[in-house]
């Protein structure tokens, strides 16, 4: 039976770049990179290895959303591919994250679905998942507000939030 395997995501320990390269080179299957993937000069040194055919983007581990789009860039020049994901962020970092991956255009699969992981998400309105898509929200900034209750929440209810709801 033949498998549709999309990549394969860090084959190898992160900083290892020339068994990556191996790797990439012995098998027929994209090479993912995730953790290697920690700021500009991290993703230079992988497009200039030839070492993934992916790079997982987080945006708050690479340095934001410019740095982010850099990347993407750079990445693009060098025919590589990119993803946007999340540091299990709450929904601040989720909805940078996704407005990063919804102004690059195609139909990446992006993972973003992990807000579900953590009790509060800070943000509303929610960011949910309907159909395998995740709804860029619309409205001043990235289209959030603060939740009241979510930093309630994390913060142990001891901070008064005035007027948050």
């Amino acid at each position: 039976m033949e498998l549709d395997i999309e990549y394969i995501e860090q084959p190898v320990a992160p900083r290892r770049l020339d068994a990556t390269r191996k790797v990439r080179e012995s098998v027929a299957v994209p090479i993912a990179l995730d953790e290697d993937v920690t700021g500009l000069e991290a993703a230079r040194e992988i497009l200039e290895s030839d070492a993934a055919a992916v790079l997982i983007l987080k945006p708050l581990q690479v340095g934001g959303l410019a740095a982010a789009l850099e990347i993407t860039a750079r990445a693009a020049e060098a025919g590589v591919k990119t993803i946007v994901t999340t540091s299990i962020d709450a929904g601040v970092g989720t909805g940078a994250a996704l407005h990063l991956a919804a102004s690059l255009g195609g139909d990446a699969a992006h993972g973003l679905a992990t807000l579900g992981l953590l009790e509060a998400s800070l943000t509303r309105p929610d960011l949910t998942i309907k159909g395998g898509r995740m709804t860029v929200p619309t409205g001043p900034g990235m289209g959030l507000d603060l939740d009241g209750a979510g930093l309630k929440f994390y913060a142990g209810e001891t901070y008064d939030f005035g007027s948050w709801r």
